[in-house]
């Protein structure tokens, strides 16, 4: 195995957790709960912080949520 070969393989992964994250984040924001109208708020606003790094976003808002 090259060096390309694991760059390829990694590339794709980073690209498969973009997706995930971003599916997440689409699910989250379409939801149409009246309860969690403020975590979809946040949620956005990290989305807004953080453009074209759905994953980065994703991180953010967990990180900032109240347990």
């Amino acid at each position: 195995m090259n060096n390309s070969t694991v760059f390829s393989e990694a590339d794709q992964e980073v690209v498969l957790l973009e997706q995930q994250a971003q599916e997440i984040i689409d699910e989250i924001l379409s939801d149409t709960a009246s309860g969690e109208a403020e975590a979809r708020r946040q949620l956005e606003f990290h989305v807004l912080d953080n453009p074209g790094n759905p994953r980065r976003a994703l991180l953010m808002h967990l990180l900032s949520v109240e347990r």
